[in-house]
């Protein structure tokens, strides 16, 4: 399950809810198995230039390869610029998850 945190100055307007959609969208398109991708968006008062800084990581897994990683930041890349305001900064990392790390739905 993919987690995406999005970064941005809040003098920028971003309708971050059809972002999510279309990028869980291109992730799903690359890796039909990923699932739900878990999405937050941190607007900050405080910061110097504006910006858009998205993360996104995913668990280590055999097909995630070079090769994978590549084309997946190269359609993130291109949805995001859309995003951005001419002349604002942007920037798209894709990490992987620790070894140490779970995601799971509590039951009742």
């Amino acid at each position: 399950m993919p987690q995406l945190d999005l970064k941005y100055s809040n003098d920028l307007t971003i309708d971050t809810k059809k972002l999510f959609f279309e990028i869980e969208q291109a992730i799903s398109q690359q890796d039909n198995g990923a699932g739900m991708c878990k999405c937050r968006a941190y607007p900050t008062e405080q910061f110097h230039h504006s910006h858009i800084l998205c993360q996104i990581s995913v668990l280590p897994k055999a097909h995630r390869n070079e090769q994978f990683m590549q084309t997946l930041l190269k359609e993130i890349k291109g949805i995001v610029k859309n995003y951005t305001p001419d002349g604002c900064y942007y920037a798209v990392e894709l990490l992987f998850s620790s070894r140490y790390y779970i995601t799971a739905q509590k039951d009742h």
